[in-house]
């Protein structure tokens, strides 16, 4: 595939809009659009004017990226099968994701929390990393994606799933 960098007609989405990349994405991308996530009503209204979207069920049209982004995002949704498949839905045909998250070498995925019936279910001490939306409580870990995580991304639908190691200390 062609480097991003060349293509400023690309349509990138991100559920991230006020980070550091979103802000840089938003630059170099004028057809970018990156959202937050809020649950209730007081949440969304702090936002404003920042769009609110699930990445469980988002509202976007179906083929409408070129690129899906998500960086260190996946580990706090509580399915990201359902979280896979919608970002197939919104991306075109041939379209690319790119994703970070935390990584657990190990073959199944290391759930920590479920939402069972709308109840929050903490199946090991809760964990939460920084969220530049949410910064005085953070995020939730739901999940940290094992190898299974490439047969979710296929069985959503994506065509080519590839898994690129980096790490940093």
């Amino acid at each position: 595939t062609e480097e991003l960098g060349t293509y400023p007609q690309l349509r990138i989405y991100a559920p991230e809009a006020i980070t550091t990349l979103a802000q840089f994405l938003r630059s170099k991308y004028p057809r970018f659009l990156g959202s937050e996530y809020a649950v209730t009503e007081d949440e969304r209204e702090d936002l404003y004017p920042i769009p609110v979207e699930d990445i469980q069920a988002l509202t976007l049209p179906t083929g409408s990226f070129d690129a899906v982004v998500t960086c260190d995002v996946l580990e706090h949704i509580p399915d990201v099968k359902a979280a896979l498949r919608e970002m197939h839905r919104i991306m075109a045909p041939g379209g690319v994701m790119l994703s970070t998250f935390p990584f657990t070498w190990k073959p199944d995925s290391r759930v920590q929390a479920r939402l069972l019936d709308g109840e929050l279910l903490h199946l090991t001490s809760p964990e939460y990393h920084g969220n530049p939306a949410s910064p005085e409580s953070g995020s939730l870990v739901f999940t940290v994606p094992g190898w299974e995580i490439l047969e979710w991304a296929r069985v959503a639908g994506f065509s080519r799933v590839e898994m690129i190691m980096m790490a940093s200390g």
